[in-house]
């Protein structure tokens, strides 16, 4: 089987309510008014078996919402999707996880959410629960767990059964010293199985380590689509930029203020 995953000028939208009320004609109750934000505009990718690509972009630039609509995990506006593959999405520690349910119970709600059988889930248990490392807590409420542990259970649950396609973001960088290492380890193997990897992340090294190539995001757009590093530096040209002009901004906004006056003491 072909694996690959196709976007097809996808956009994502999602409303706003705008805090204000706004008053409707005669005289009828407040109600808000809902705007629409454009999280993801236009994009076109075509992902083929072997694909290692990174998605590049500042805070706010629609990173984790593309991951989020490439696993299903979102909803989309317009455009279409094809993926001929099954997907793990690697983005946030608590999603398909339930507070009131112990560990135990929500390794077979996240690993159901990802799309595993239950069967498969059992087959795999005591690995993942030998690779969380919580001992007895498996037993216990997840609200009792510290956000150290919960990771844990969460990369067990994603990382044990490589997907055909690996959707991943920044988060595996919390953690401790020990288990980040023993996570770095697992998801190299997991990388090496897998058939596509997209990787959302702001470190350079971690990009050239596991990434061919590259888009960069800005406003919801690729605005970039090449190899890695010259998409690393296509970016860092960006920020460059934007530095000086907020420095410009500074400049001006300082030059502009009124002298402070300066009161004698007699």
């Amino acid at each position: 089987m072909a694996v690959y995953l196709e976007l097809q000028n996808v956009c994502a939208r999602f409303p706003l309510i705008g805090g204000a009320a706004a008053k409707v004609h005669g005289g009828k109750q407040p109600r808000r008014r809902e705007r629409r934000v454009s999280s993801l505009k236009d994009i076109s990718l075509l992902l083929r078996d072997g694909a290692r690509i990174g998605v590049i972009g500042p805070n706010g630039a629609g990173k984790t919402t593309l991951l989020r609509v490439m696993g299903g995990l979102l909803p989309y506006h317009s455009g279409r999707i094809l993926r001929n593959g099954h997907a793990h999405a690697l983005l946030s520690p608590h999603a398909g996880f339930v507070a009131q349910a112990t560990g135990l119970e929500n390794i077979y709600l996240r690993g159901l959410l990802l799309g595993l059988s239950r069967e498969q889930i059992k087959s795999h248990l005591d690995e993942m629960i030998d690779f969380a490392g919580i001992g007895d807590w498996i037993y216990e409420p997840l609200s009792t767990y510290s956000a150290g542990m919960a990771l844990r259970l969460a990369f067990a649950v994603c990382m044990t059964i490589p997907p055909e396609i690996l959707l991943v973001d920044e988060w595996i960088s919390a953690g401790d010293a020990r288990f980040l290492r023993k996570a770095r380890d697992r998801l190299t193997e997991v990388i090496q199985q897998t058939r596509i990897l997209v990787l959302a992340s702001h470190t350079e090294s971690i990009l050239r380590e596991f990434c061919d190539e590259a888009i960069v995001l800005l406003d919801g757009a690729v605005v970039f689509h090449g190899a890695v590093q010259e998409a690393l530096a296509f970016y860092g040209d960006i920020v460059t930029i934007n530095e000086a002009a907020d420095n410009e901004a500074a400049i001006r906004l300082t030059a502009a203020a009124p002298a402070p006056s300066l009161k004698v003491s007699e």
